[in-house]
């Protein structure tokens, strides 16, 4: 007859602990003798004795009660840091009970302790499947994104947002990752969490969202401004600060600094080089406050060392000793380059160590800081109706706020569309925007153009290969041949201009707009057609044309800009007239004129600085155009071979 378990007594000695192990010996079918002996070696935490007699006692038991038995031994195995022996219990407890969640996230974590990557990914697709507890799922997510199988794990939380409508927003701070890998449906289902989270008055203070993230779905500029505010006063709260007073401008120059870690290799300088190539020495000094990474092999880095005379290295400095030594320079106006992006230093703004403080161009939106008095913007970005969405005073620029570098190499080298698996005969439409830019609505539109124009191929930047098996899979959904869409990798700025070339339009992503890669568009002569939208990152694209002479381009939403490009495409007459005007237009207008936008920006400074001069708080202005250029300011842009990368 089976004995009767029943609960171990209280701990023994070790002295009676080493006469059970002696009679277990003796009686070797007794299950009471080894349920006491696994159960008083676990409770001392002697993990090798209790495992082997949990696993001892599951051979005795009847089989419905050997899961739990074998998920004992397991958990002791795994505790003495036998992990072979560990796996093996959990999966006899398995075979036993398949349907248990908690077995199975323990042989999930076990078999990613000893790398077992196929158990691990097993046993975590079954948690997704199967889970109900939103604390497993929540640990299968982990996993599966650690495994790197993100369009699982995205998948998993569609999962978890209808079973846990409440707890939506939880999982907000992997949108971004959702998007880079283009995992639509887990987009579309948070990004409506978060729109309707952020109706409370109070949603903000405790949405930690990146302010950067954050204008990629959320086109109300209001919600932004409250978005914004709350990340700074969460950040920069209790940081003392004092407006410093501007000394008299009478015989000396207005000292501009500028502050960044993007003082290399980075979009930022590509733009912002022509500016501090061309300021006015005469009338402004510039001082460079600089903690970007440095590359040896940078060029872009040479260039700036070139360029500005005056740079700070302020990598080893804390933001008050920063902040020290910008106000012991006399900076009149501190303009800061990265707004609420990667690596920003916005906390040395924040100790207010100049009387003037703007930003500018490093993040399209409100900084929702009370320590910054401009954003520089321009009439198209920032509308009259949204300046009040603005916490600094709104300075616009008079064509676009957009700084260009008419001095940009494009690579001498002559490829061919060949060399890009690019058609010879197709229209070639392309987009190289970082692929969480494209959403769901983008992407259909797109593929609208491709099923209206057989002869067009799509031309987009490479992304992971979950986002290409996203997009491949969609175009056969879509009865669209696969080979239409060509990847393009990752190569260097010059590089990419030359390449560009090869595109006949560009098109662009509605909600956060081609920024700089709209301006490299144009300067390799390729139209684009831009969707106007409701925020300043969905406006960039119209102030681009807008100020390069092509307002025909701008559509104002996704229906349009599709039409716009069927009928370009269907007419390669008038698609060719088009770019003959771009490479015509690029000498005259002023988006690409570096001197002209340079001496606009310097006219700003003076208007800010007079603001300040004058006692009066800063209020927003408009900056007004010098004269209209009557003749040509530069030739086609300038030509140079480049290694590889550059």
């Amino acid at each position: 007859m089976q004995p009767t378990l029943s609960a171990p007594p209280s701990a023994l000695s070790p002295q009676a602990l080493k006469k059970l192990q002696q009679q277990c010996r003796q009686w070797p079918r007794r299950a009471d003798l080894w349920q006491q002996l696994a159960r008083h070696s676990q409770q001392q935490k002697q993990f090798s004795i209790a495992a082997s007699a949990y696993a001892h006692l599951s051979k005795l038991l009847p089989t419905v009660q050997q899961a739990s038995t074998w998920q004992q031994a397991g958990v002791c195995y795994q505790q003495a840091g036998d992990y072979p022996h560990a796996v093996s219990a959990y999966q006899k407890a398995l075979h036993q009970d398949p349907d248990n969640a908690q077995l199975r996230l323990l042989l999930m974590q076990m078999a990613q302790q000893t790398g077992d990557q196929q158990q691990t990914r097993q046993q975590a697709g079954w948690l997704a499947e199967n889970a109900s507890s939103i604390l497993l799922i929540q640990q299968a997510y982990t996993v599966l994104n650690q495994l790197g199988d993100t369009a699982a794990a995205a998948k998993l939380m569609v999962r978890a947002m209808s079973l846990f409508p409440e707890a939506k927003v939880r999982w907000y701070k992997d949108l971004s990752t959702w998007q880079q890998d283009l995992q639509w449906d887990a987009v579309r289902i948070m990004t409506r969490a978060l729109w309707q989270r952020y109706q409370a008055p109070d949603a903000a203070t405790y949405l930690d969202e990146s302010p950067f993230n954050h204008v990629s779905w959320c086109q109300d500029e209001a919600i932004n401004l409250q978005q914004s505010q709350a990340v700074c006063a969460r950040l920069f709260g209790r940081i003392d600060r004092q407006i410093k007073r501007m000394p008299a401008l009478s015989q000396r120059r207005l000292r501009i600094g500028y502050l960044s870690s993007d003082f290399c290799n980075h979009a930022t300088l590509h733009l912002f080089l022509g500016v501090l190539r061309e300021h006015d020495t005469s009338r402004f000094e510039v001082v460079a406050y600089d903690h970007s990474p440095i590359a040896k092999s940078d060029n872009y880095r040479q260039l700036f060392e070139q360029t500005v005379r005056h740079r700070v290295a302020i990598h080893d400095m804390t933001d008050a000793q920063a902040a020290a030594r910008i106000e012991a320079d006399g900076i009149d106006i501190l303009v800061d380059l990265k707004g609420h992006t990667k690596d920003n230093r916005l906390a040395i703004l924040a100790h207010r160590p100049a009387p003037v403080q703007v930003t500018y161009l490093g993040m399209p939106r409100t900084s929702g800081a009370d320590f910054i008095d401009f954003v520089i913007a321009d009439p198209i970005v920032v509308p009259d109706t949204s300046r009040v969405h603005y916490s600094e005073a709104v300075c616009r620029l008079p064509e676009s706020y957009f700084c260009t570098d008419n001095q940009r190499f494009i690579d001498t080298t002559s490829s061919c569309r060949e060399d890009h698996g690019l058609p010879q005969e197709a229209i070639v439409l392309c987009s190289f925007n970082q692929l969480y830019k494209v959403t769901e609505a983008t992407w259909q539109s797109w593929l609208s153009i491709l099923v209206r124009i057989p002869e067009t191929v799509l031309w987009v930047l490479a992304p992971s290969q979950t986002g290409r098996v996203v997009l491949q899979q969609s175009l056969v959904a879509h009865g669209i041949d696969s080979q239409r869409l060509i990847f393009a990798d990752r190569t260097g700025q010059a590089k990419n201009l030359e390449r560009m070339q090869h595109a006949d339009l560009m098109l662009d992503t509605e909600i956060y707009n081609a920024h700089t890669t709209a301006v490299d568009a144009l300067w390799a002569g390729v139209p684009i057609v831009a969707v106007k939208g409701g925020h300043f990152a969905s406006r960039v694209s119209a102030s681009l044309l807008q100020a390069c002479g092509l307002p025909e381009l701008i559509t104002h939403n996704l229906d349009e800009m599709a039409d716009l490009a069927v009928a370009l495409s269907r007419s390669p007459a008038t698609l060719q007239a088009l770019k003959q005007k771009l490479r015509e237009q690029r000498r005259v207008q002023p988006l690409f004129d570096t001197v002209r936008f340079t001496r606009h920006l310097e006219m700003a400074y003076q208007h800010m600085a007079a603001q300040h001069l004058a006692d009066k708080p800063p209020v927003s202005f408009d900056v007004p155009p010098l004269p209209a250029r009557t003749t040509s300011f530069m030739t086609d842009p300038p030509r140079r071979r480049v290694q590889q990368g550059r």
